[in-house]
């Protein structure tokens, strides 16, 4: 098949080609260079150099919902100037994931396969079963891939193994399917090794850098849990027989408001960061542990839990290192260190664990308002 490359036209309008990323159709997406003219449509050439505003959106979509909407259209795209034989290269339709893709593939001309995993990236969408031996079948036939590029190899993403039966997909597909490198970027040494992957290409690292960079949008993800459980605790402080008292709120408020939001740092913050030096794998007592010892050390120095009623202090400590946890526990869907199945294990274990310590903190609590009260 011969191709047939046009400039980028405002004003060409492309059939089924709408990108949901920035409210952009595909003509004024700024990452594209122009067109392929095939005899099933115009095929998107991508750029491979990402400008600020790419990066701008990799910044907003790790500290806001922004991420929710950070998508490109599932289909094929181009980079450089690919025929019949170019190398495919499969991703996700989170843009930061596509965007990561096309900026490892400067100087190759090939192809760009793109899932619907519904914004979610490889890693993840492959252990919810979203980039899959389906989506990879189903994407290959209707982009009509088998007449664009016959004689292309498919080359997916190492991190989308646990979704992606190679065998049945080959199968299926007629196309020549392979894994390539853990990272986008060891790419071209991948292809000039003749596809034969070094250890550092199949190892996946998790180092602080890369835990740190996820913080602040495990930090969003609770913001509206921190805001709802403060206006109950606010609510709690000033209660009184004759109604809610203002002036009567920090003296049972304040300590635990600094509880929760002690446990928020140590289960969304120093969690992930020590996390292969806290021990035990679960994630649920890796934040128990961080979030208790936060607890007892801001108590020891500072005094904060001193003065409080035995019952509020100890309803403090099982509530601080239960969130702490459950903040911790967030945090497994952004690791490597944990599966699917481990993930669903881990929570059934921990459920009934969390729902009793509510239960007897709240009967602590309720102990501790009936002495303010002199009910006891």
């Amino acid at each position: 098949m011969n191709f047939r490359p046009i400039q980028k036209n405002r004003n060409l309008i492309v059939k089924n080609q709408q990108s949901t990323c920035c409210n952009q159709n595909l003509n004024s997406a700024p990452w594209i260079s122009g067109f392929i003219n095939s005899k099933y449509g115009m095929i998107p050439v991508v750029k491979t150099d990402l400008d600020r505003e790419d990066y701008k959106g990799h910044i907003r979509s790790r500290i806001s919902s922004y991420r929710d909407n950070f998508t490109i259209n599932p289909g094929l795209y181009a980079v450089g100037n690919p025929d019949s034989s170019s190398h495919i290269f499969v991703t996700a339709n989170y843009k930061m994931s596509f965007d990561l893709l096309r900026k490892s593939l400067k100087k190759i001309n090939g192809w760009i396969l793109v899932l619907n995993t519904g914004g979610i990236n490889v890693w993840c969408a492959a252990g919810k079963g979203t980039f899959s031996t389906e989506e990879l079948i189903k994407q290959i036939k209707s982009t009509h891939l088998k007449d664009i590029a016959p004689s292309g190899k498919i080359i997916l993403p190492q991190l989308g193994a646990p979704g992606i039966n190679i065998v049945a997909a080959r199968k299926a597909t007629g196309f020549n399917i392979l894994y390539g490198p853990v990272k986008a970027q060891d790419i071209p040494e991948f292809l000039q090794c003749n596809y034969k992957a070094n250890s550092s290409m199949r190892r996946v690292t998790f180092s602080i850098k890369e835990r740190a960079i996820l913080i602040p949008i495990e930090l969003f993800m609770i913001k509206k849990k921190f805001l709802a459980i403060a206006l109950i605790i606010l609510i709690y402080g000033g209660l009184t027989l004759e109604g809610i008292i203002f002036n009567k709120i920090p003296e049972t408020s304040l300590p635990l408001l600094i509880a929760l939001v002690i446990s928020i740092i140590s289960g969304a913050i120093i969690t992930p960061l020590l996390l292969p030096y806290i021990p035990f794998r679960s994630f649920a007592l890796k934040g128990a542990i961080s979030g208790l010892s936060l607890l007892y050390l801001a108590d020891y120095i500072f005094g904060i839990f001193t003065k409080t009623n035995p019952f509020l202090k100890i309803a403090i400590i099982i509530l601080g290192t239960l969130f702490s946890s459950y903040t911790a526990l967030q945090f497994t869907g952004s690791t490597p260190f944990t599966s699917l199945s481990g993930v669903k294990k881990e929570v059934r274990f921990t459920l009934p664990i969390y729902i009793s310590a509510i239960v007897i903190s709240i009967v602590l609590l309720i102990i501790n308002k009936a002495i303010q009260w002199s009910l006891i």
